[in-house]
C-alpha cells in the first residue's frame, strides 16, 4: 500500500523512465480484501 502511494506522489522512490513519451502511468487500484498466502499442495507419493 505505501509503494502505490510513493508511485502516485511521484516520489523518488521510483525514478524517471527517460524517453517515455506520455504521462506517468497511474497505479492500479488496490483490492478491497485481504490477501493471505496459498498452502502448499500435499507431496506426491
Amino acid at each position: 500500500m505505501a509503494a502505490r502511494q510513493d508511485w502516485e506522489s511521484a516520489s523518488d522512490r521510483f525514478g524517471a523512465v527517460e524517453g517515455y513519451p506520455g504521462r506517468r502511468l497511474p497505479a492500479p487500484a488496490l483490492p478491497n480484501a485481504v490477501i493471505m498466502p496459498r498452502r502448499n499442495p500435499p507431496p506426491r507419493t
